[in-house]
């Protein structure tokens, strides 16, 4: 099942138990699926990595709303973007541990040659390549400069 069809189904779910906040939330989702599909001129549906990829931009987008209303003193609606967050994380597969991010770096840093923190756009493409949207790019970006201030 896709993660469309996943999101379909909970909509309806949703609507059956009248939970008006999830409702939203799964509605602003599938209405970007359907965004995301349309562009381009697609003609078929999603695949999986670019569904992954799409929910994690909205995610990003709901914490950083968050961190920007906490700090404007609107702390409810800051709870509300966390709430979206948190029923947005919930479509996501599990993330890559930092130890499978670590081996990844290591190998990709011998295979390109990087020798220094300069090299860190070297790293970066042919690390996230592998993981194709299952790693939160500030987690490896962090642990890429790292590995590359010890070398």
């Amino acid at each position: 099942m896709s993660l469309l069809e996943q999101v379909h189904q909970d909509i309806v779910k949703a609507m059956k138990e009248r939970d008006e906040a999830r409702l939203s939330t799964l509605r602003l989702l599938k209405a970007a699926f359907e965004t995301a599909r349309s562009q381009g001129g697609r003609s078929g549906p999603l695949d999986a990595d670019e569904e992954i990829a799409l929910v994690r931009r909205l995610l990003k987008q709901r914490k950083e709303a968050a961190e920007a209303f906490r700090k404007g003193g609107a702390e409810d609606r800051a709870l509300s973007e966390e709430a979206e967050a948190r029923l947005l994380g919930a479509y996501l597969p599990p993330d890559i541990s930092r130890e499978e991010i670590e081996a990844a770096i290591t190998d990709v840093a011998r295979e390109v040659g990087a020798s220094a923190p300069r090299d860190l756009g070297r790293v970066m493409g042919p690390v996230m390549a592998r993981f194709k949207g299952r790693a939160d790019g500030q987690t490896v970006r962090e642990l890429v400069k790292q590995h590359l201030e010890t070398l």
